[in-house]
Formats: structure tokens, C-alpha cells, sequence
């Protein structure tokens, strides 16, 4: 018998059986149509899931270099293994470069105070002047006047009156206050810079003189430390 001729006879007998049974052969009938074509279904997805993944994995994408932030604490500070100068009766220590030096000068002919210098304070300049303290960091100390502010003490240092072109910038010191000036003018050691550093009633002054070692003064002037 064929299949034709079988399902021809099912339906003959199914026509014979109650409604009741009618009903539940066919709802049985479905639900296995309803299982075989999920089934066909769900094996479908699966191959094309897994040729979906193959596609994906051979997709080579770019590479990205996340930036890594410095650490402050792990950068270099190279006035670290300087020297450092104490001055007991000032109060206050400096590092300055280990292959630089120091001399300790009463007023004379030059300005008094502690010198710091890359020259041996022997050394000649190129026109016969003394190398050391032309190309050195002065430091020295000074009374403030009663009832007089810093501005003021600077202005009469440096002789600035109204036709004086300067800048001035506030800065801190070992958390001190006090004021960088610069002059601004043609001419031989104009531009370089003055530091002045207020504490209680005293005012720590740093001339750099003529010197272009800028940079290296106010690498100097960060290590100072007020030790009373």
C-alpha cells in the first residue's frame, strides 16, 4: 500500500471516531508538526550561529594603546642628591648643584650675602671681573620696616618708580609669600629676575644678577626651607 492509499485510510477512520477523539488525534498530530519544525528550526540557527562566530573571530580589529599617566611621585627630582647650605642664624637651608659653589661674603664692594655659583670664587670672567659673583644666586636677609608691606620694601630696594616698566608675580616660598620681580628694560642684566620672601619680620631677598642660569636659580630657590 502506498503512502497515498494509507493516509486515504486514516482519514476514513478518523472520520468514523467520536468528535472528542477527533479533536485530541489532531492536536497530537500538530504538536508533533510543532516539535519536528522546531527542531529543523533550532539546528538552523545553531549553523548559522556558528558560522556567524567563525566570520567574527577572523575580523582582526585595531589595536587601542590606552595612554598610561605619569606618576608625580615616580618622576625623577634631580635636586635630590644636591648639596644643602644651612644658615643657622637666618634660619633657613638650600640644596644647591653638587658641582657648584658657595661663598659666604661681607658687604663690600659687592653685595653681602651667601653667593652660589657654577665658578670657583677665584675665577676671572672673560673682562677681569670676578666670574663667581656675576654668574651666581645672591641670598640675603633684611629687617622689614614697621607697618611697611612687602610691595613697598621692593619698590624701595629696587629704586621702581612710575616711569620703571616691571612685572610682578606672587609666589610662595616654603608657604611663605612673596613677590618675583622683573624689570623690563633694554640694556645689560634687564629681564632678570628679583625674589623677594616675607616671613615675620624679616625678607629673604634672591638677585640673580647678570647671569642666564635662570632656570637652575629657580630650581635653587624651590629647595628653600625655613628652619626656624
Amino acid at each position: 500500500m502506498d503512502i497515498a492509499a494509507k493516509i486515504k485510510d486514516f482519514l476514513t477512520k478518523l472520520q468514523k471516531l467520536p468528535d472528542k477523539q477527533k479533536k485530541i488525534i489532531l492536536w497530537v498530530i500538530v504538536i508533533i508538526l510543532a516539535l519536528i519544525l522546531g527542531f529543523f528550526w533550532f539546528k538552523s540557527a545553531i549553523n548559522k550561529l556558528e558560522k556567524l562566530g567563525e566570520n567574527v573571530s577572523q575580523i582582526k580589529l585595531p589595536e587601542i594603546q590606552t595612554p598610561i599617566a605619569e606618576n608625580p611621585s615616580a618622576q625623577t627630582d634631580e635636586t635630590a642628591d644636591w648639596k644643602t647650605y644651612t644658615n643657622d642664624e637666618y634660619g633657613f637651608e638650600i640644596k644647591y648643584p653638587n658641582s657648584w659653589y658657595f661663598k659666604e661674603v661681607e658687604k663690600g664692594i659687592v653685595d653681602g650675602g651667601i653667593y652660589f655659583s657654577p665658578y670657583p670664587p677665584d675665577e676671572k670672567d672673560e673682562t677681569g671681573g670676578i666670574a663667581f659673583t656675576s654668574e651666581a644666586l645672591n641670598i640675603s636677609a633684611n629687617n622689614l620696616a614697621e607697618k611697611s608691606s612687602l610691595l613697598e620694601y621692593v619698590k624701595n630696594y629696587l629704586n621702581l618708580s612710575v616711569a620703571t616698566k616691571f612685572e610682578i608675580e606672587n609666589i610662595k616660598v616654603d608657604g611663605a609669600d612673596g613677590i618675583k620681580v622683573r624689570i623690563t628694560c633694554d640694556g645689560v642684566g634687564c629681564g632678570n629676575p628679583h625674589w623677594f620672601v616675607m616671613k615675620e619680620e624679616k625678607v629673604y631677598i634672591f638677585n640673580s644678577g647678570l647671569s642666564d642660569k635662570i632656570d637652575v636659580f629657580e630650581k635653587i630657590i624651590s629647595t628653600f626651607k625655613f628652619t626656624k
